[in-house]
């Protein structure tokens, strides 16, 4: 399944990557084994330290006794137990943190006590009695992975464990670098920037007509921005990076020049804290308040 922005209640977006159905099979397998295992031994415990078992023929259990005992057991280890874990944890038992998963709200925020009896409750149906194939078959048809529990409760399960993508490395094209130091280049729109880097580190997944079109289209954007316009022959993809890599190393300038201004404002030597070097600090020297001639 492919990632998905989420707006939270702050307004901040976030990138969420729903989980796929056989990793949450496999967490919730996990969790069963570990319930499981510890439902038999807190009982061991119990009978063992009580000794219970030489009053059993005493108690004369009826099958009406027996089979509500049975029931009641049976929604203690299904329902109450997984439901206080998610409400505790927030959406991660044990099970889907070793697969790296969590429960989450539609609107990305933690789950909290309705949203993990809802989700139990609904599994005692389409996980217990249908033997998860109810679930299987929703999951597979929902674009998020759902179930029917998370369907009614409003929740869905991500995964955490998203791939680390290399970061993207521009270099400026050599027969556009002069062009590009002496291009007047407008303040390019943060979200038209960042579909340019989009394209370039996914251009190689595209089929080549829809790379072209992709590429023309994002050039005639970025060539309003410029002037004059880049030689004759340039191809849209170099005119795109030439225009990235230079557009970044002005920020670079403009953000390194801000801090120089910054520490000339307040008195700071380059050779006390900024590190720039007897050069730097000549340049800070001369930029002395109220016209202070330079001692030098």
């Amino acid at each position: 399944m492919a990632g998905e922005q989420i707006l939270t209640g702050e307004g901040v977006a976030l990138m969420v990557q729903p989980a796929s159905v056989v990793m949450r099979a496999l967490a919730w397998l996990i969790d069963f084994l570990i319930l499981t295992v510890g439902t038999l031994t807190a009982l061991f415990v119990l009978f063992g330290t009580l000794s219970i078992w030489r009053y059993f023929d005493r108690l004369r259990l009826d099958e009406a006794m027996i089979g509500a005992i049975v029931t009641g057991f049976f929604v203690v280890l299904t329902v109450v137990i997984p439901t206080t874990v998610e409400t505790l944890t927030r959406g991660r038992s044990l099970g889907k943190k070793i697969c790296g998963l969590k429960i989450i709200r539609d609107d990305g925020g933690p789950i909290r006590l309705r949203h993990a009896f809802t989700r139990q409750m609904a599994g005692l149906f389409e996980l217990w009695l249908c033997g998860g194939g109810l679930a299987f078959l929703v999951s597979m048809f929902n674009n998020r992975g759902k179930r029917v529990g998370d369907l009614m409760a409003g929740t869905y399960c991500a995964s955490l464990r998203v791939p680390r993508r290399r970061p993207l490395r521009l270099v400026m094209p050599p027969r556009l670098g002069q062009w590009a130091v002496h291009a007047d280049i407008s303040p390019v729109p943060d979200a038209l920037a960042l579909s340019a880097r989009q394209f370039l580190a996914r251009v190689n997944t595209f089929p080549p007509q829809a790379r072209a079109h992709l590429a023309l289209r994002i050039a005639a954007q970025l060539e309003e921005k410029v002037a004059p316009s880049a030689p004759v022959g340039t191809q849209p993809e170099e005119f795109i990076v030439a225009v990235l890599v230079e557009r970044g190393r002005r920020e670079t300038l403009a953000v390194e020049a801000g801090r120089r201004r910054a520490l000339a404002g307040t008195g700071v030597g380059s050779d006390a804290g900024s590190g720039l070097g007897s050069h730097a600090g000549a340049q800070t020297r001369t930029a002395l308040p109220y016209s202070v001639p330079d001692p030098d």
